[in-house]
């Protein structure tokens, strides 16, 4: 069932100095994922477990919708992150622009258990400093033909994760500038469209 994991050498450095490694990474579907659980001889229909997948995530959503962390036992805990700026107001602290700026998913120790098991090839996958024109636009196209709009990481996914942040910035930063895509939004929810 499990192939040994692939892995690359991150452009970046850690501040010590050290090599960054970044295991690769796929983007997809809950219908892609329940293709390949289907093939490997799923004793439940594709339908009820992509039915049931939605439903757990429109379950985490409600659940967390005030603020609170949930616990799936077996798996782990999805907790908020917050981004905006504390200010002190009449010697107390006032919240301002407070806004969701992602999840923190902590696993259960029985799962990291079972993840530290797992084998990793050895030898990286290549590190590309840059990204070959063929290679962006069918990456593009892809992403394209399944979605409106893409984020940075979208793109990451979909060149496999061979160029670190900075230079995929720069990347989308150019085809911008070209006009070949549209931002929109600004920080983490910075979002690009075909233009």
């Amino acid at each position: 069932m499990f192939t040994k994991i692939r892995f690359t050498i991150a452009n970046h450095t850690q501040p010590s100095g050290e090599k960054v490694l970044v295991p690769r990474l796929k983007s997809g579907s809950i219908e892609e994922f329940m293709d390949r659980y289907d093939a490997e001889g799923s004793p439940f229909r594709q339908g009820v477990m992509v039915g049931a997948l939605y439903t757990m995530r429109d379950k985490l959503l409600d659940m967390m919708s005030d603020g609170s962390a949930i616990h799936l036992p077996g798996f782990g805990t999805f907790t908020l992150t917050l981004g905006g700026r504390v200010e002190v107001q009449n010697g107390s602290y006032v919240g301002r622009d407070v806004h969701v700026d992602g999840i923190r998913f902590t696993p259960d120790e029985r799962l990291l258990d079972a993840l530290r098991r797992l084998k990793v090839d050895q030898d990286p996958l290549p590190v590309r400093p840059y990204v070959d024109e063929q290679d962006l636009d069918a990456a593009l196209a892809d992403l394209f033909a399944r979605q409106d709009t893409i984020s940075r990481r979208d793109l990451s996914y979909a060149l496999g994760s061979t160029l670190s942040l900075h230079r995929l910035s720069d990347l989308l930063n150019r085809l911008v500038a070209e006009g070949r895509l549209r931002r929109e939004g600004t920080g983490s929810q910075t979002r690009y469209r075909k233009a």
